[in-house]
């Protein structure tokens, strides 16, 4: 081995270990696919409330609603009926009830 060889050798062996340790760390690390991910379980679908054949609905991660409620659309504020025809996510089971309180009132 020449002497250009024998400088050049601890800082390779230095660059194979600090990939080593880097893949050894990565593979530690947990993985999450994003903040929202972490807060929302996978397994519970999205409540979203908006418009079927004119009335109120409840859709639960289906393009079929899981409930058809008796209010019908037409009959609320432009403001509100233009929420429900982009659809309101549903946050909470309290976010529900008085969404649904308002719109029956």
């Amino acid at each position: 081995m020449s002497e250009r060889d024998r400088r050049w050798m601890p800082a390779l062996i230095a660059a194979f270990i600090l990939i080593g340790v880097a893949a050894w760390a990565s593979a530690l690390l947990p993985v999450t696919s994003s903040p929202r991910a972490a807060t929302q379980p996978s397994e519970v679908p999205q409540q979203v409330l908006r418009v079927w054949d004119g009335k109120l609905a409840l859709f639960e991660g289906t393009d079929e609603p899981s409930e058809v409620y008796e209010v019908a659309v037409a009959s609320l504020p432009p403001e509100e009926q233009a929420r429900l025809q982009e659809g309101i996510v549903i946050e909470s089971e309290e976010m529900l009830a008085a969404l649904l309180d308002n719109y029956t009132s």
